[in-house]
């Protein structure tokens, strides 16, 4: 009961700090709370100690169990939250490598999946169907990438600025193919809008592949996983 408390109040510890520190990094970013500079260099140092002793004690476990945290990927994901201890100091000082470990810091967010099944089942659903997904992000590779070698031949000569080679159109394949169109790349011959028609079309059939891959599995997996309950329940 004792250990079963501990572990309580360990895991509600840890989920407050890394709340906190998505907080902290959201917040310091604004404009307007720049004179909680040192409020925000507190909480960043108490969010490193924190994630350093998370870190050193589960190595600890996890030698004395015989196992290799270490190696996984939460435990790398850890390793890189505390990784401005391996660094020289001016090394840490540097404003650009700050903001990486600190965005880099964010992925302790994944830790939370601990505590929410929904979020797991998604993870199962991602890892069960992960070559159809594939397949279809290949398909959709392929068609951007034909999508782009036909705009740039079509409108190169019209608008050399605008499709000056093949991967830079392919900004225009994206935007048109995920039906965003931002309107700063366009097609002005008649060919070229019909291509830009086709692809927007065919973009939405595109991205439902996934969609449906995505859905149906996590409906199964939902129900699979209440099945699962509810007879060990019984």
């Amino acid at each position: 009961m004792i250990e079963k408390m501990k572990t309580f109040f360990f895991d509600f510890y840890l989920t407050g700090i890394i709340i906190l520190n998505v907080c902290v990094t959201v917040l310091e970013t604004e404009p307007s709370y720049i004179q909680y500079y040192d409020t925000f260099t507190i909480l960043d140092h108490v969010i490193f100690g924190s994630f350093a002793l998370e870190y050193v004690f589960r190595v600890a476990i996890s030698i004395k169990t015989k196992t290799k945290y270490i190696f996984t990927r939460v435990g790398i994901v850890d390793l890189i939250a505390i990784s401005p201890i391996f660094f020289p100091q001016e090394w840490v000082e540097n404003v650009g490598l700050l903001k990486l470990i600190k965005l880099l810091r964010i992925l302790k967010i994944f830790r939370l999946s601990k505590y929410l099944k929904t979020f797991q089942i998604l993870v199962r659903v991602f890892t069960k169907n992960m070559e159809l997904l594939v397949l279809s992000a290949l398909m959709s590779f392929i068609v951007l990438l034909l999508a782009s070698i036909l705009m740039f031949n079509v409108e190169n000569a019209l608008q050399p600025e605008e499709f000056p080679s093949i991967s830079a159109t392919m900004w225009w394949a994206i935007s048109t193919f995920t039906t965003i169109g931002y309107g700063d790349v366009y097609p002005m011959t008649t060919l070229g809008k019909l291509i830009s028609a086709s692809i927007a079309l065919f973009g939405i059939a595109i991205f439902a592949i996934p969609t449906g891959i995505i859905s149906a599995g996590f409906i199964q997996e939902y129900h699979d996983t209440k099945y699962i309950k509810n007879k060990r329940s019984k």
